[in-house]
């Protein structure tokens, strides 16, 4: 699989709190489904209670294949090696299987080059898909759960398209600046937690 989502994470407000019942609109997309998809690219997320003292461990991939195997699609099985640790595999979401060769990124993409989201699936084996919280031209805005950190955030998805990938870096980029700029919080500015491309490529 070569998705790209391009994600930057960001802290999500406590006035945001999530039902993890709620489910993404049908219309909306991009992000991950039980591997995500050939071509996506980078992701952004922002949480405003950085809970870092309560981490989850995970799983090492091979006991999480053990474990929720069945629950997984056959890109899941070869992509879920490429990470170290597993915090989430979406085992109750309603998975896309995808189809090689398919259209619009192997059927894992809408019309537009979005990812179509599933809701409750994961975007790198460790955020959980919860709604849209925003959308434009440039991609989507997602409400999400980290399980690593067990804390709300808020994913930024870009389009499966070189052009949007390339102002994504840019914005990432004047985000780190901004988040070095704030090293004690006190400037009211939205701090950017961490930025990945899923799945996840070699450099």
């Amino acid at each position: 699989m070569a998705a790209s989502v391009a994600t930057s994470t960001m802290p999500i407000s406590s006035s945001l709190t999530a039902d993890s019942t709620s489910s993404a609109a049908s219309s909306s997309s991009a992000s991950s489904s039980g591997g995500l998809p050939p071509n996506h690219s980078l992701a952004a997320s922002w949480s405003t209670t950085n809970n870092n003292n309560a981490q989850n461990k995970g799983y090492r991939p091979d006991d999480a294949v053990r474990i929720f195997g069945s629950k997984l699609t056959s890109f899941e099985h070869s992509e879920i090696y490429n990470y170290q640790r597993i915090y989430f595999v979406g085992s109750q979401a309603k998975k896309r299987g995808g189809m090689s060769g398919c259209a619009n990124n192997n059927g894992y993409d809408d019309e537009h080059g979005s990812y179509i989201l599933v809701p409750h699936d994961h975007v790198a084996y460790r955020y959980e898909i919860l709604k849209v919280i925003g959308k434009g031209s440039f991609g989507q805005v997602i409400k999400a759960y980290d399980h690593k950190y067990q804390q709300y955030v808020a994913l930024k998805l870009v389009r499966n398209e070189k052009r949007f990938h390339r102002q994504a870096q840019e914005e990432i980029r004047i985000l780190d600046h901004l988040r070095r700029q704030d090293s004690d919080g006190s400037y009211n500015i939205i701090h950017m937690l961490d930025h990945f491309s899923f799945p996840y490529k070699e450099k």
